[in-house]
């Protein structure tokens, strides 16, 4: 980040993950995207325990001035997230959707998780981030399309939902609403999968291609596409 190897930053859909330094508050395995405004977007991450096996999520974020080469304290975002989606939205705005899960129950033998499903707006001209709603499904690895300045695709991706140990791929396909802070389910995709891309066809018709689930990993990861039909 700053011509001294803070970090190593592998490419992801146009975010990146970093894998092998540490934030100034200790994180690693944090996102960084890209604002196209001369800054990245840092935040997020897990913070290890010296000796543990097991992170904590953080819901840390900071500012890199790419010119002055420095960080900048950011806004905290209103839960604790690793691995999740920054999505560029109209007006200068980020959605922030999903993310690793934290354990919420433990029993002798296994322990449930649920990823986080409340939604985070970053918006630039204010330098803040605000909570709006909630996802109706706990994600990671999902697939984030902006339809327009009020509507937001959101497919499948891996949830864990608290009774699933390991998560499984979903099929769930929901719209969140901008305006109202509220999503809807609009179907389902013929094959579970995560991290999957959407391409917008039209106003009527969203193309879904790649990605991958548990039974396609023999095979290429390799997924037929498919065709979301968008409500009037």
């Amino acid at each position: 980040l700053d011509g001294k190897k803070i970090g190593c930053l592998d490419s992801d859909d146009g975010g990146y993950i970093n894998s092998l330094k540490i934030l100034p508050d200790g994180s690693n395995l944090y996102k960084v995207t890209d604002l196209n405004n001369g800054w990245l977007f840092v935040s997020g991450g897990d913070k290890h325990k010296p000796g543990g096996d097991f992170g904590i999520e953080s819901k840390k974020t900071f500012f890199w001035d790419k010119a002055k080469k420095k960080f900048i304290n950011g806004p905290d975002m209103t839960c604790q997230r690793d691995y999740f989606e920054v999505t560029p939205l109209p007006d200068n705005k980020w959605f922030i959707s999903g993310g690793m899960p934290m354990v919420v129950k433990r029993t002798k033998t296994e322990e449930f998780a649920i990823s986080p499903m409340v939604v985070d707006i970053l918006d630039l001209k204010t330098k803040t981030i605000t909570q709006g709603g909630s996802l109706l499904v706990d994600r990671v690895s999902h697939s984030v399309l902006p339809l327009d300045k009020k509507r937001v695709l959101i497919a499948g991706g891996q949830t864990f939902n608290g009774k699933t140990p390991n998560g499984m791929e979903s099929k769930s396909i929901e719209l969140y609403n901008l305006d109202t802070h509220t999503s809807k389910e609009i179907g389902e995709l013929c094959r579970a999968r995560k991290a999957g891309t959407l391409l917008r066809l039209n106003d009527k018709e969203v193309l879904v291609v790649d990605g991958y689930n548990s039974d396609s990993e023999e095979d290429d990861h390799n997924l037929p596409p498919e065709i979301i039909k968008l409500p009037n």
